[in-house]
């Protein structure tokens, strides 16, 4: 038997007459302003079909708020008695009622991001409105008591992350409230240190430039793993060598040095990513964003070097053939027109990268 309403029911035992339906009957119940349901003049109880819906009667008084039961299934009516469809809050519980017209209780919301009646969007899990990060249609949102939350900061464990006004946990380099942070771009969204300055190396180094690197020694060929290492140590914080870099590419991709796609597989194996900038406009970008980027450069052979920051169209040049080539700031235009004519270096696409 199920829970019913608490109408107070004013019935009698008599039948008012032999009619069928939502009647007005008075002598039955004044309840509902003296509507009833009869079955041949007498007080029903169950479920009937009226105005496309369903509701319950007891003793042919419909009754409103509550859990019915019936065919061996539970449902719940409203304020107004209808049965209830859809995914209904129901004393700070959510549960679904299916939307074929069926009605029937299915049972808590599981774990889903879902429409909930009079309330909107929600993320609700086990019943119960989630707080907390779900990944939704390709991101991750942060959800406060169901409702998703926008433009603001939120931490969990033990990080800080930001959503923006789409709701998304954000990536990479972000200027938020006039100040930069950044987030990472492997997928992780916490926030950590912003890109510095790349950590100065020499391909000449004694303690590298005699051992072998595809081709020749690695003071005549280690300018891209010397490239990566600046931007490993200083701009992210990784402890690593040239030579340590260098090792971490197998087997090249060209007869001498490093072409652009080894040069996009020493990055990725330290989790990070490569971005082509393929015009002037995304290559400044980048720089003005605070990514460290790095150029293949003609200087009658493919030459890589890095650089770092944008002021007045230039920017930082660390060149790891000993400064030889660019020392200090240098026109971005510059090295723009100057790109490497080697097709190895271009196999990656345009030889400009940003480094994230």
């Amino acid at each position: 038997m199920g829970v019913l309403g608490a109408t107070s029911l004013l019935t009698t035992s008599a039948s008012a007459d032999n009619r069928t339906g939502y009647v007005y009957s008075p002598e039955v119940s004044t309840a509902n302003g003296g509507w009833n349901w009869l079955e041949n003049g007498k007080p029903y109880t169950g479920f009937r079909y009226y105005m496309g819906t369903y509701y319950w009667f007891v003793n042919g008084v419909r009754q409103n708020a509550g859990w019915r039961d019936a065919w061996g299934m539970r449902y719940y009516t409203d304020d107004n008695g209808r049965a209830v469809q859809g995914n209904q809050a129901i004393n700070g519980t959510v549960y679904s009622f299916g939307d074929n017209g069926t009605f029937f209780l299915r049972g808590k919301v599981k774990d889903a991001y879902v429409p909930v009646n009079n309330s909107g969007w929600r993320w609700v899990t086990n019943g119960a409105n989630f707080t907390g990060f779900r990944f939704y249609m390709g991101a991750y949102y942060w959800f406060q008591n169901g409702v998703r939350q926008n433009s603001q900061w939120e931490t969990a464990w033990g990080m800080n992350y930001y959503v923006g006004r789409d709701g998304r946990a954000v990536q990479g380099l972000q200027t938020i409230n006039n100040k930069k942070y950044y987030f990472g771009n492997d997928g992780t969204f916490y926030s950590r240190a912003v890109p510095g300055k790349p950590t100065y190396f020499s391909q000449w180094d004694g303690r590298w430039s005699g051992t072998w690197f595809n081709g020749g020694t690695f003071g005549a060929t280690g300018c891209v793993p010397s490239s990566i290492a600046m931007i490993m140590n200083g701009s992210y914080g990784v402890n690593t060598t040239p030579r340590d870099v260098a090792n971490r590419l197998g087997g090249a991709s060209m007869s001498y040095g490093a072409s652009g796609r080894d040069l996009v597989r020493m990055v990725n194996s330290f989790g990070h990513t490569t971005r082509n900038l393929t015009t002037p406009a995304q290559v400044k970008d980048a720089l003005r964003d605070g990514y460290p980027v790095i150029f293949l450069i003609n200087v009658g052979i493919g030459h890589a070097v890095a650089a770092y920051g944008y002021s007045d169209g230039n920017t930082e040049v660390f060149d790891p053939y000993n400064h030889q080539f660019y020392n200090g700031w240098n026109s971005v235009d510059g090295l723009i027109g100057r790109l490497s004519a080697d097709p190895h270096d271009w196999d990656a696409g345009t030889p400009v990268f940003a480094i994230e």
